[in-house]
């Protein structure tokens, strides 16, 4: 609903949401294409605030997985 509503912003922080979700309970790849949305929306907007929140979710996900 946010995206048709034209809310990028709430958009991509659904999606930065869903993605801390899809982490904990331990699907990292769902997690990854969550996140990986959220960021091309928040670069898109050049919302720079959310984009660095989501840039930290991403970086806990990669040292997680080892993935340096």
């Amino acid at each position: 609903m946010a995206d048709r509503c034209g809310d990028q912003r709430l958009f991509g922080m659904l999606q930065q949401n869903l993605g801390m979700l899809a982490d904990i309970r331990g699907n990292p790849a769902a997690a990854l294409a969550h996140y990986s949305v959220g960021l091309r929306t928040f670069e898109a907007t050049n919302d720079l605030e959310p984009l660095c929140w989501l840039l930290n979710n991403l970086g806990v996900l990669h040292a997680s997985e080892q993935r340096y």
